[in-house]
C-alpha cells in the first residue's frame, strides 16, 4: 500500500493526537490537583484564596470520580468558609457518592458534615440530623475542631426539631417551658 503525502500528513496527526491527548489532559490533571492541594491547605486561614483557587478549575476536565468527590467536598467547604449558604445538593453530591464507601477517614467525616450542612440549608432538618449522626457514629479518627463543629451544628438541628421553649421567671428561679403549637 502506497501513501501520498497528503494521507501521510493526515495520518501523523492523528498520531500526534492520540500520543499527545493524554499527556496534555494530564497535565491538566496536575494542575487542578495542585490547586486543590493549595486550596486545602489555605482553607482555614484564607478561606477566599481557597475559593478562588477552586472556582479556577475547570469542574468538567476532572476526569476520575476521586478528584470530582475531593473538588465538590472542597468547593462545598470553601462556600461554607466563605459564609455562601448553599441549598443546591448537586454541589456535594459527588462526594457524597463516593466518600460515602471510598476515601480516607477524615475525608469521609468532613463530607458528613458538610452534606449535613448543605441539608440544613435547605430546611431538611430530619436528614441533616441522620447525616451527622452518621458521621459522629461512623468515624474512628477525630479531629477535634470538626468534632466541635459537628457538635454545635447538631445542637442547633436538635434545637430547631424541639418546639419553641419559653423561659419563666418564678421569682427569680427560671425554668424553661415549651409553648404549645
Amino acid at each position: 500500500m502506497i501513501f501520498d503525502i497528503a494521507q501521510f500528513k493526515t495520518l501523523a496527526r492523528a498520531i500526534a493526537t492520540i500520543l499527545i491527548l493524554p499527556v496534555a489532559s494530564s497535565c491538566g490533571n496536575r494542575e487542578a490537583h495542585r490547586l486543590m492541594d493549595t486550596a486545602e491547605t489555605v482553607m482555614w486561614a484564607r478561606p477566599d484564596s481557597a475559593l478562588a483557587a477552586l472556582e479556577s478549575i475547570d469542574a468538567m476536565s476532572l476526569r476520575t470520580a476521586p478528584q470530582r468527590a475531593r473538588y465538590s467536598l472542597l468547593y462545598t467547604m470553601a462556600l461554607n468558609r466563605n459564609w455562601i449558604d448553599t441549598t443546591d445538593l448537586r454541589v456535594i453530591r459527588p462526594a457524597a457518592e463516593y466518600y460515602e464507601r471510598h476515601g480516607s477517614n477524615d475525608y469521609k467525616m468532613k463530607m458528613f458534615y458538610y452534606l449535613g450542612t448543605v441539608q440544613h440549608n435547605c430546611g431538611d432538618l430530619e436528614t441533616a440530623a441522620r447525616a451527622l449522626s452518621a458521621q459522629r457514629f461512623r468515624m474512628c479518627i477525630y479531629k477535634i475542631t470538626i468534632i466541635q463543629r459537628l457538635l454545635v451544628t447538631q445542637s442547633r438541628l436538635f434545637l430547631g426539631l424541639m418546639k419553641p421553649a419559653i423561659l419563666l421567671d418564678y421569682g427569680g428561679v427560671r425554668e424553661w417551658q415549651h409553648q404549645s403549637v
